[in-house]
């Protein structure tokens, strides 16, 4: 009976061996599901290196190098120079320290060396064992926003250049009928 019993237990150890593995293979190609359908490019970075481990599809799409032109290397390809690689760490790892997740604009350039505007998020893969053991990088182009933002500026500019040097009065009230710009053609008047 002692046999029968180790041999029932020894069954059921394996039985849960093999769905744990079951369910972490299913969660893992949920995951890589996931990840390869994400619009943002993803990275995995070892930080005692700051290297490449993993990257998704976007990453390929958003940089133009292959996975295999990514994977090992160092993050500083991505950045505009070596000063801009050492600014990031410099800036980053303190907020990575205290806070775990690290939000950012920057500056990052492709593999043809064309320059793209970018959000980073930076999170720390182990909360509970520091950052140092490893983050995911999440960076979404928003060259688009940057320039759309850019020329709204100028545009602005160039209507308070035109309003402010006319000799025409114009003004502009809120709904309150309180003035919020006069020109200063009103002083003339």
């Amino acid at each position: 009976s002692a046999l029968v019993y180790w041999l029932s237990l020894r069954a059921l150890r394996f039985a849960a061996q093999e769905t744990a593995a079951k369910e972490l293979n299913d969660v893992q190609h949920l995951l890589d599901a996931v990840l390869g359908n994400l619009g943002e490019a993803i990275l995995v970075v070892d930080p005692s290196t700051r290297s490449i481990s993993q990257c998704n599809t976007a990453t390929t799409k958003l940089f133009g190098y292959s996975e295999a032109d990514l994977i090992g290397q160092s993050t500083e390809l991505l950045h505009l120079n070596r000063e801009s690689f050492v600014q990031f760490g410099t800036i980053g790892e303190p907020v990575l320290e205290s806070d775990g997740v690290f939000r950012t604009q920057y500056q990052l350039k492709r593999k043809d060396g064309a320059i793209i505007e970018v959000e980073i998020v930076v999170a720390t893969l182990h909360r509970e064992l520091g950052w140092q053991r490893g983050v995911v990088s999440i960076i979404r182009d928003i060259s688009e926003r940057v320039r759309a933002y850019n020329a709204l500026e100028e545009s602005e500019r160039a209507c308070r250049l035109l309003a402010d040097n006319t000799l025409d009065v114009i003004w502009s009230m809120d709904a309150n009928l309180r003035f919020e710009y006069c020109n200063p053609a009103v002083e003339s008047v």
